[in-house]
């Protein structure tokens, strides 16, 4: 069932630039304040702030969906739900079931020369959190970021996407509702706002969003020395091993590309596979796409385009490709609706590195298929190595040992074996990038780290041997730190020494 409302125009955010920054640096300053009279809350004031975002989201879920929706054009009530009201609220409850002891004191044993002292390890929080989210999945994206710092005892400022205008305007409206300003606060505007935004000196700041923006994101924040966590992009290659079942992984790869309309920042950006299987992979991915969407562009779980100019870039790539390579349609009928701003799925066929489709990434329903030589899979892990680490890297093949080394030797951000995306769904795994792909982790147990100060605490004991080493240096610190090189204990040349002493 879809929201009834007029999907054809989107509506900008207007907001003035220096009454909007002149508020945003009032906030933040109030929110340092408060750090300062609690700069370590209780576990029972975070699972109040988590319980009350769960309940902003179950008690507005029609609202959420029919913001997206205006905002996309076209995206189902159900895909909302599954793809951002429900990861959301399970973050936030995955929290609030672990956080607690996640807080507790880590304790080890000291290395043998600091017996016996003791020493752990706190989880401090950093203090106000700055998260800059992007328009693709605008609430989970948003705040189940929000969740992770909450539940590292932060305050937390959230810059939202002018992409989707509607959902951020009823999102700052309900986090006014629920939560003081100086708890959440929510930043509106363009990228200039933006700008401003990532200049604020942040005790930790979170960027989710392109590499060419991440950039400028890391540069703004290295003037305060605020360290971040960048979830960017890059292109996720999708490899079939010779013999892996064609069905089995089109299917997979299939469904993988076509959530979202191919709008995830990990969904497979190209397709390797053995030159001789190329052809029926293609007829196999138009057969699967028609059954996923018997409707085509008209069908209403296919999502829209969410704005003008990032449909008319998609266009535009097609257009270029088309000049080099072979592209190939896999639904029926039209191909893309300038109204729905609906694009249908599309194979580019072995296209040359330079042109836009495979050298940007794509974050649409464009799916480049690129032949390696038959039988000759180590080809195509050289093409994936020569070019930026991706964000995501998706393996098909049941052959165990290779998996295992492709696992261990190829650089990326995360893997799925046999599947798509599935990585990035489990709240064990950390997400994140590496390298042009992003740096640092978030998600489950890893955001709450990432937004935790590891603090180091060393308790010294009142019997300890420290003054053994103090100047002048004696004989027997001497000694001690001789056998210490030659790795002995510390704690038996002691005791030897003083049963020396003592004959």
């Amino acid at each position: 069932m879809q929201p009834q409302t007029d999907t054809s125009v989107q509506i900008p955010l207007i907001i003035d630039l220096e009454e909007a920054a002149a508020t945003m640096n009032e906030v933040f300053m109030s929110m340092k304040h408060s750090v300062l009279l609690k700069p370590n809350p209780a576990w029972k004031d975070r699972f109040v702030r988590l319980d009350r975002l769960e309940n902003m989201i179950l008690e507005n879920k029609e609202r959420i969906e029919t913001a997206i929706y205006t905002d996309f054009g076209c995206r189902d009530a159900f895909v909302t739900d599954m793809l951002d009201i429900f990861p959301t609220l399970s973050q936030i409850r995955y929290l609030k079931k672990n956080a607690e002891k996640w807080m507790k004191p880590r304790s080890f044993v000291p290395d043998p020369y600091l017996l016996p002292g003791s020493e752990e390890v706190i989880f401090h929080p950093k203090g106000v959190v700055g998260i800059i989210a992007p328009w693709n999945y605008p609430l989970f994206l948003s705040i189940g970021s929000v969740a992770q710092a909450f539940a590292a005892g932060n305050l937390c400022m959230l810059k939202l996407s002018e992409t989707t205008p509607v959902f951020s305007s009823l999102i700052e409206e309900l986090v006014q509702k629920y939560f003081m300003p100086n708890e959440l606060y929510v930043v509106l505007g363009e990228s200039d706002i933006s700008s401003r935004f990532a200049e604020l000196p942040f005790d930790h700041l979170l960027f989710i969003g392109s590499t060419q923006v991440g950039r400028k994101v890391a540069q703004a924040a290295a003037k305060n020395l605020t360290p971040v966590t960048l979830e960017l992009g890059g292109k996720s290659p999708a490899v079939i091993a010779p013999n892996y079942p064609l069905d089995a992984a089109v299917e997979r790869i299939m469904v993988g590309k076509l959530l979202n309309s191919g709008q995830t920042c990990i969904a497979p950006d190209y397709v390797l596979i053995e030159r001789r299987r190329v052809r029926n992979f293609v007829d196999i991915c138009r057969k699967e796409a028609r059954k996923l969407y018997p409707a085509g562009l008209a069908d209403p779980s296919y999502t829209s385009i969410v704005s003008q100019s990032r449909f008319e870039s998609l266009l535009n790539q097609l257009q270029e490709a088309s000049q080099t390579s072979k592209v190939e349609s896999l639904f029926l009928g039209d191909q893309f609706d300038l109204k729905t701003r609906k694009l249908g799925p599309q194979i580019v066929l072995n296209p040359p590195p330079d042109i836009e489709v495979m050298s940007e990434e794509i974050f649409g329903p464009i799916l480049p298929v690129i032949a390696y030589p038959d039988d000759d899979i180590g080809e195509a892990v050289d093409f994936i190595n020569s070019r930026p680490h991706p964000l995501a890297m998706y393996w098909f093949d049941n052959n165990k040992k290779r998996v295992k080394n492709i696992v261990s030797t190829v650089p990326c951000g995360g893997i799925t074996v046999n599947d798509t995306i599935l990585h990035a769904v489990s709240h064990n795994l950390p997400f994140g990038g590496v390298g042009q792909s992003g740096m640092g982790r978030y998600m489950g147990k890893a955001g709450f780290e990432s937004f935790s100060n590891l603090k180091s605490v060393f308790y010294q004991s009142k019997l300890n041997f420290v003054d053994t080493f103090n100047p002048p240096y004696s004989e027997k610190a001497h000694t001690i730190v001789k056998s210490m090189i030659q790795g002995k204990s510390m704690l038996s040349i002691l005791l030897k020494k003083d049963k020396e002493q003592d004959e």
